[in-house]
């Protein structure tokens, strides 16, 4: 039941991330003292979307298996992007995404 939920909100958020587009907090330092990057290996990471609001960060991208079928993942930041926790998979149905 708990994986259900998280997987609800996950959905939820990625769904937030894609309806909001890119929002960036002005008051971020211009120049990161490092990069992230946010993948899923073994496949073709592509259009994501990031919301923000104050020290709250949120990805949401679309992955695709060479085979074509795809997924859509998010990840989220609590420290204004600094580190992002986990990439799950937002999306849960067995039907054809298209991103």
């Amino acid at each position: 039941m708990r994986s259900r939920v998280r997987s609800l909100a996950a959905s939820r958020l990625a769904v937030l991330c894609i309806c909001c587009g890119a929002a960036v907090s002005a008051d971020v330092d211009s120049t990161p003292a490092h990069s992230i990057e946010l993948f899923v290996p073994g496949r073709a990471n592509a259009t994501p979307s990031v919301a923000a609001a104050g020290d709250l960060v949120a990805v949401a991208w679309s992955a695709s298996l060479p085979s074509g079928a795809t997924d859509v993942f998010a990840a989220v930041s609590r420290d204004r992007g600094r580190s992002f926790r986990g990439r799950p998979r937002a999306s849960t149905t067995s039907k054809a995404i298209r991103a």
